[in-house]
């Protein structure tokens, strides 16, 4: 014989309180990384990041030796200068960032995808672009850039 399971009706009660929480409601962990990174990368408004420290003669001339810094804004701008061919060169881009996995974030500045990465040492903050690669064939690019420190 089957029997029937009475429930107190406490239970039910309470079951009913519990607030239902959908998908919407609930922080991605996906959105909370790509904040916190935005917010690594460009602060309040912009930040500028050297990869190596831009040098120019000092002849008068505006030739240089040697440098690239990238400077990202909160508006998606990216101002890449990098000495080419002993010339100060100036790219502008607009940047954007997504998650790979559960782990990893990616910038994409202009087409280019980059893995994204912080760390401090002491009070210097430092950030890491590596390249995405689809073959084992195509070299990965690692960049290590210092923060600028206001003056």
């Amino acid at each position: 014989m089957i029997g029937i399971l009475k429930v107190p009706s406490i239970i039910l009660l309470a079951w009913a309180l519990v607030p239902t929480v959908s998908a919407k409601t609930i922080p991605q962990k996906q959105d909370l990384n790509s904040e916190a990174s935005a917010q690594q990368l460009v602060g309040e408004n912009s930040r500028t990041w050297t990869f190596r420290r831009v040098e120019i003669e000092m002849s008068g001339t505006s030739r240089c030796i040697s440098g690239e810094t990238w400077s990202f804004f909160a508006n998606h701008d990216v101002v890449i200068k990098s000495c080419e061919s002993n010339q100060l060169v100036t790219k502008s881009l607009k940047w954007s960032l997504s998650q790979k996995g559960s782990l990893d974030t990616v910038v994409m500045v202009g087409d280019i995808p980059y893995y994204l990465t912080f760390w401090r040492k002491g009070s210097d903050r430092f950030m890491r672009l590596r390249t995405l690669t689809d073959t084992k064939t195509t070299p990965r690019v690692t960049k290590d850039f210092l923060l600028e420190k206001a003056e």
